[in-house]
This record gives structure tokens, sequence and C-alpha cells, in this order.
């Protein structure tokens, strides 16, 4: 991109505003780009092809969990490269209703790659884990339930 284009470069990422994804974009390409934010990964990729977007975040290895094999099976399906990438420490939290404790946790939604992050706190703290499209989602959705 151009210097000329970072006043208006559109990066497309997985998930809600706050994903993970998202916060790569300060870092890696500059406070000069949008976001667009896509409910999956299959949304996501067509965003450059089709105009939405000049370029895509997404993560293709986790430490923990292993490849983000989605991610890998859409590069090979596109004809988008990777131009570069980033190392982006994960810190999971858990977020409840107000008032409630660990003890009070029956289940846990976010995205299936988080999930399988946190086989030491599911180990420590026994609950349902619930895949969701994603965590940041997740988390819109337990502070606007109640």
């Amino acid at each position: 991109m151009s210097p000329s284009d970072r006043k208006t470069a559109r990066v497309a990422f997985q998930g809600e505003p706050g994903a993970f994804s998202e916060s790569r974009r300060h870092p890696t390409l500059g406070d000069w780009i949008t976001t667009v934010p896509c409910p999956t990964f299959d949304a996501a990729f067509p965003g450059r092809p089709q105009g939405a977007a000049d370029a895509l975040l997404a993560p293709v290895e986790n430490s923990l969990a292993g490849s983000v094999v989605r991610v890998y099976d859409l590069l090979l399906e596109s004809d988008l490269g990777i131009v570069a990438g980033t190392i982006l420490p994960i810190e999971h939290h858990v977020i409840g209703c107000p008032g409630s404790s660990m003890d009070d946790i029956r289940s846990v939604a976010s995205h299936p790659m988080a999930l399988a992050q946190c086989e030491k706190f599911f180990v420590a703290h026994p609950s349902q884990a619930r895949p969701a499209e994603d965590t940041a989602g997740s988390v819109r959705d337990v502070i606007f339930s109640r």
C-alpha cells in the first residue's frame, strides 16, 4: 500500500470489534487503517476480492492449540498471500455477570480455538465449553444478556 492509501486502508478480520485479530492492527499496520469486522473466516476472506477490504488479518498458528486449519484452507482456495507475520501473546479472562463467582460458572462460550487454549482452566473449573463464532462476540452476549 502506498502512503496515500494509508488514510483509507480497510482491513478485514474475523470477529467482533475487540477481537484478538483486530488488536494487531496498531502494531502490524498502524493507526491509519479502518477495520472491517466479519462474523467468520469464510466471510472475511472474500472481503478483499469483493472490494470490502484492502487486506486481511488472520491467525494461522497457535502455540497451544495448533494450526488454524480453516484459515489455511481459505488461503489455499484464494489468491491471497501472507505478506507479514507477527506474534500475539493471548491472555484469556473469564467474564461473567455482575455478582457471579467462579463457583457459579456452568458454561463458557468462546471461539473453538480459544476454548482449546484454556484446557488447564477446564481441568481446574469443570464446566461446559460452548463453541461460538467469536470470543469478543461471546463477551458481548454475556454483558448484554442480563
